[in-house]
């Protein structure tokens, strides 16, 4: 049998003979009085499992460049190494030739390679293993009896199997490589002794840093108990579950500290609490027209995420789109009600929509966590519509109820400033609505049923350090028993979160599109400038008015224009300048907003 050991031995010797052939080449250069020669060429000798090209590639020592042999001996290392990491452990490079010319300025390169046979994997003990079969070891690792042996594979399988063992509550496990043997029939045979330690299990979680919220609240979304056996899987979930509540700048590396018993853990959480309430406000100037005075638009959202430190999250909404439209929302999310994994929210909300109609929504969400960036949950809504005298013949006083269902992906490295990742959301909600009489007015169908359907993509990709290219697109469609779909129910298309460079909520309809474009050039982690490419389009059926015939309206609109976002102690400060179809500079669109953290 011959071990590994040999190799190592034969090694040792190949680097003192390049060491004593280096002094020698240095002493007869210096005596001659020349400088170092020159490489003429390079010959391999004996490789087949490689061209000559691919092994000179990784060789640092270049034909016609001086020679060193420090560097030529570096580059036989490498060489054997790759050789060993393809399994040819008997791999072999007798001391290289070198061939001088008459006057010593140029030399030739001469490497006798032998690479020995290929070494398979043989029989593989197993010492020491009681809670994971030799099935379940087997299935940790790649290398198997009759594959390949590569030590790099080898080290990997080791760290997979060090990490099955974590996740069984055997953090303490090691394991050793020994007994290292190759047969006369070129198979490593070799054995894992491993010592698993006890089993433990979580003697208790201690939050450390959190100053605001409550020790309660940072175990209950880490989902570790008392009791339950220790995992590092749980622990590395628990973990990016704290960090995607949006309370914490960091959650560091949980530390282990023995418990009460050497079966016992305390798990120690360390976290860095940011700012989790934000204030985003947005201004925007729509200048003046031929019919209309220019004026100014406005929004004013007040979030707080983790009120008293209970998680619990409290909004507050106020936007202004014309100068007689505006919009008031409130909500309240209560996380874990009940001790139950889910979160209960609900919200109302007032419009008033310039002389068209009033309307009052009342919902309430129940949401849950359906896997690490996945999310889902049940609306329930109700909505009371009172349409003005001017409102229009096919928006009538209305009560609607609706149920709905909506999920999302959340895969964004960073919700306020994104450089990777993605975001995908997805809505259906079914209505139910009673269309009532309004004095002389009679409703066109007193019962109606429609569906909504709404998809949102997003993507970001870092082309380069401080590139990215940030892409969306959006949809939406309602499916009514009416032929003409209420305003109040329509989407709505234009203004700063929708197509930039018109004016708030300017269209409408009940199928719409847009897509946004963005190429970001960064300056800090929320602070970058812009370009902007907006398109969309919309359709709805309309009434004529004076014949009531049905007829269509729809259109496509571009906008475009640059934008900035300036991370200061007053917040994430933004400004966009856009314009639409036909606008001149002087046209455009401005749109001024903050969003503070505190």
């Amino acid at each position: 049998m011959v071990r590994l050991k040999e190799q190592m031995v034969e090694s040792f010797r190949l680097k003192m003979l390049c060491i004593c052939i280096a002094c020698l080449l240095s002493w007869w250069a210096e005596a001659a009085g020349q400088d170092r020669p020159v490489v003429r060429r390079i010959h391999i000798q004996g490789h087949r499992i490689a061209t000559t090209r691919a092994l000179l590639k990784k060789m640092a020592t270049r034909e016609g460049k001086p020679l060193d042999q420090m560097v030529l001996e570096a580059d036989i290392q490498t060489l054997l190494q790759w050789y060993r990491d393809q399994g040819y452990l008997r791999v072999r490079i007798s001391p290289p030739g070198l061939n001088l010319n008459q006057d010593s300025s140029q030399v030739d390169v001469v490497l006798p390679l032998d690479e020995g046979p290929l070494i398979l994997i043989g029989q593989v003990e197993m010492q020491g293993n009681q809670h994971l079969t030799r099935e379940d070891i087997g299935s940790q690792m790649d290398l198997h009896p009759g594959s390949v042996f590569q030590g790099n594979i080898l080290e990997a399988d080791l760290e997979r199997l060090l990490e099955a063992y974590e996740n069984h509550g055997l953090p303490y496990c090691q394991i050793q490589v020994t007994d290292f043997q190759i047969t006369p029939e070129d198979r490593l045979d070799f054995r894992l002794v491993i010592d698993e330690g006890p089993q433990v299990r979580v003697q208790s979680v201690e939050p450390e840093g959190n100053t605001i919220t409550r020790n309660s609240v940072i175990r209950r979304e880490m989902g570790i108990k008392v009791d339950d056996l220790y995992s590092q899987r749980a622990i590395e979930r628990g973990r990016r579950k704290l960090q995607r509540l949006g309370f914490f700048q960091e959650v560091g590396e949980v530390r282990l500290e023995v418990g009460s018993r050497l079966d016992l853990v305390v798990l120690r959480v360390p976290v860095v609490e940011g700012r989790s309430n934000t204030v985003d406000g947005v201004l925007g100037y729509q200048p003046a027209t031929e019919v209309r005075k220019g004026y100014f638009t406005g929004l004013l959202d007040l979030s707080f995420r983790n009120l008293m430190g209970t998680g619990r999250k409290v909004e507050a909404m106020w936007s202004r789109r014309e100068p007689t439209s505006s919009q008031l929302q409130f909500g309240y999310q209560e996380p874990w009600p009940l001790g139950l994994p889910v979160t209960v929210g609900g919200s109302i909300q007032q419009v008033n929509q310039d002389s068209s109609y009033a309307q009052t929504n009342l919902e309430i969400q129940v949401d849950s966590h359906l896997g690490e960036n996945l999310s889902g949950g049940v609306l329930f809504g109700w909505e009371r519509v009172i349409p003005d005298v001017a409102g229009g013949q096919d928006l009538f006083n209305s009560r609607t109820y609706s149920v709905g269902l909506r999920l999302e992906l959340d895969a964004r490295d960073n919700p306020l400033g994104p450089r990777r990742g993605g975001r995908y959301q997805t809505a259906i909600r079914h209505r139910f609505k009673e269309n009532r009489s309004a004095g002389n007015i009679q409703p066109i169908q007193r019962r109606v049923e429609s569906t909504e359907f709404t998809v949102g993509l997003e993507q970001y990709m870092n082309l380069h350090r401080r590139h990215v290219v940030a892409a969306s697109v959006h949809l939406g469609e309602i499916r009514s028993d009416e032929q003409v779909i209420p305003l109040n129910e329509q989407f709505k298309l234009g203004g700063a979160r929708t197509l930039r460079g018109y004016r708030e909520e300017q269209f409408h309809g009940s199928r719409v599109i847009w897509t946004n474009l963005e190429y970001r050039l960064l300056y800090g982690r929320r602070s970058w400038s812009f370009l902007f490419l907006d398109a969309g389009h919309y359709f709805r059926q309309v009434r004529d008015p004076l014949t009531g015939a049905i007829g269509e309206a729809s259109g496509e609109k571009v906008g475009y224009g640059v934008g900035l976002r300036v991370d200061s102690r007053l917040g994430i400060l933004g400004v966009d300048y856009g314009l639409g179809e036909g606008d001149g500079l002087t046209e455009g669109k401005v749109h001024f907003g903050v969003l503070n953290e505190f």
